[in-house]
């Protein structure tokens, strides 16, 4: 089907006019507020800061951290120093990257 090959966040979608159902939308959990771990660009630990966040289907799917709203992008993997499932997510504008811990205690930007 066309819809699964698009590969959009629903605000991607929303921002560009696309529209199809995932029935996994609907199992969306509200925004919530938690204290992660951030490791900047660099490998420095900033520290934990609060950030809010949506999960859909287990994972992070929306981010607000540092002021800025992240999509999760799709991709997926294991942080080599940590072991850590992540995912990555893009600012609304793609101009930062952060791949945060599938259960959100951690945050590395890109």
């Amino acid at each position: 089907m066309i819809e699964n090959a698009l590969a959009l966040s629903i605000k991607q979608r929303v921002h560009t006019g696309v529209a199809a159902n995932y029935p996994e939308e609907h199992a969306m959990t509200a925004k919530t507020t938690l204290q992660t771990n951030v490791t900047d660009t660099n490998g420095r630990n900033r520290g934990m800061m609060s950030i809010q966040i949506e999960f859909s289907k287990a994972a992070p799917s929306i981010i607000i951290h540092d002021g800025k709203t992240f999509c999760a992008t799709g991709k997926a993997g294991v942080n080599t120093k940590t072991g850590s499932a992540v995912v990555e997510a893009a600012s609304d504008d793609d101009r930062a990257r952060i791949w945060i811990a599938r259960d959100a205690t951690s945050i590395w930007e890109d």
